[in-house]
C-alpha cells in the first residue's frame, strides 16, 4: 500500500461517496419496508403532533397562568390545582403557605393539599405538595407528612422528614399512633431508596425517631404524660434506642413509672433504664434493689439491665490519661514560698 493510500481515512474513500453508499441506502430502505421481526414500528400521526401554533398557544396560556398566580387570592390559587400542565399546579402550591396564613385559611388549604397528593403523579408537583404541608393545619398535614415518608417520590420523602422534624410539637402523637400495633397502613411497603430494601412506613417512623438524635427527647417525654399505655411503652422504647447522652433527660419520668400499675409498663420503663446507662449515680443501686422485687419478670428484667450495663460500661474506651513531659534530667524549679503579710 502506497504511503498516500495509508494517510486516506476509509470515510474519505471514494467507494463511500459512490455506488457502494448508494447500494447501504437501498438496502436499509428495504430493510425499513419489510419489517424487522419482533419490532414494532411506533405508529406516529402527523394530527397527534402539536405543531407550532399549538405549542405557542400552550406556552402563552400556562404563562398567563404563572403571572396570575402572583396577584390571585387563596380560592383562587387552590382551584389552579387541579390545571392541566403541572408547573401551574406546582406554583400554585408553593404559593399556598403565603396566602394561608390565619386557621381558616389553613384548614381549608390543607384537604386540596391532600387530596392532590392522592392522585397527583409528577414528582416535582408531589414534591411541592409535602413542602406546602409544612406550614399547614395539624393534625391533617401531620398525618399526611407521615405518609408521605414512604412517598414514591425521593424529594418528597425528604422534605417530609425535615417537615416533621419542624412539627414534633403536634407531630409525636400521631407518629406514635403509627407505631402502635393494628395502625392504618403502618404495614405499607416503602420504596428501597438505593440504601435500604423494601421496609414498611412503621420501619420508616422508627428509623425516623432513632436518626434524629436529641430533637424528639422533649416530646417522647411529654408523651409519657400524655399518652395511654401504649403510646407509652413506645416512647420508652424509642428512648432505650436513642444514645444516653441525649435520652438521659427523661430519667425522672422513668423512674417515675418504674412503680406504675400495669406490669407491662414497668417493664419498658425498665428497658429504657436499661438504654439510657449508668449515666445518673441513682441507676445501679434503683436496679440492684429492683432485682430483689417480688415480681420474679421484673426482677429478671433487672438482673439482665446490670448485666447488660456492666458490659456496655467494660466496653466503653478509656479516656486517655493526662502524660506529664519527662523532665530530660533537668532540676525543676521550685516555687518561692510565699512572702508574710
Amino acid at each position: 500500500m502506497s504511503e498516500t493510500a495509508r494517510k486516506t481515512p476509509m470515510r474519505k474513500s471514494p467507494l463511500w461517496r459512490g455506488p457502494l453508499a448508494l447500494s447501504a441506502l437501498l438496502a436499509w430502505g428495504a430493510l425499513g419496508a419489510l419489517g424487522t421481526p419482533g419490532c414494532t414500528a411506533p405508529d406516529i400521526q402527523p394530527d397527534t403532533m402539536p405543531d407550532s401554533a399549538q405549542r405557542q398557544e400552550r406556552f402563552d396560556a400556562v404563562s398567563a397562568a404563572l403571572q396570575h398566580l402572583e396577584t390571585e387570592g387563596l380560592d383562587e390559587v387552590l382551584s389552579r390545582l387541579s390545571h392541566a400542565d403541572f408547573r401551574v399546579r406546582r406554583a400554585a402550591l408553593l404559593r399556598l403557605p403565603l396566602l394561608a396564613q390565619s386557621d381558616d385559611q389553613k384548614n381549608t388549604a390543607t384537604p386540596a393539599v391532600i387530596a392532590l397528593l392522592g392522585t397527583e403523579e409528577h414528582t416535582r408537583v408531589r414534591t411541592a405538595a409535602v413542602r406546602s404541608l409544612r406550614t399547614l393545619a395539624a393534625p391533617a398535614a401531620d398525618v399526611a407528612l407521615i405518609d408521605a415518608l414512604c412517598d414514591r417520590a425521593y424529594n418528597a420523602r425528604l422534605y417530609a422528614w425535615k417537615s416533621l422534624l419542624g412539627r414534633l410539637n403536634t407531630a409525636t402523637s400521631p407518629l406514635l399512633d403509627a407505631l402502635k400495633d393494628g395502625a392504618e397502613g403502618a404495614d405499607r411497603d416503602c420504596p428501597s431508596d438505593g440504601h435500604r430494601p423494601q421496609h414498611t412506613l412503621a420501619a420508616e417512623v422508627r428509623r425516623f425517631f432513632e436518626e434524629s438524635g436529641a430533637r424528639p427527647v422533649p416530646f417522647l417525654g411529654q408523651a409519657l404524660e400524655a399518652q395511654d399505655t401504649a403510646g407509652k411503652i413506645l416512647a420508652f422504647q424509642l428512648l432505650a434506642a436513642l444514645p444516653s447522652e441525649d435520652a438521659q433527660s427523661q430519667l425522672p419520668r422513668v423512674f417515675d413509672h418504674l412503680h406504675a400499675d400495669e406490669p407491662a409498663l414497668r417493664l419498658a420503663a425498665l428497658e429504657a433504664l436499661r438504654g439510657i446507662g449508668d449515666v445518673h449515680p441513682d441507676v445501679m443501686p434503683l436496679l440492684v434493689h429492683l432485682g430483689a422485687d417480688d415480681d420474679a419478670e421484673m426482677a429478671e428484667a433487672a438482673a439482665k439491665s446490670i448485666a447488660h450495663i456492666h458490659k456496655h460500661h467494660a466496653a466503653r474506651p478509656e479516656p486517655p490519661k493526662p502524660q506529664t513531659p519527662p523532665s530530660r534530667g533537668l532540676i525543676q524549679p521550685t516555687p518561692p514560698a510565699p512572702k508574710a503579710p
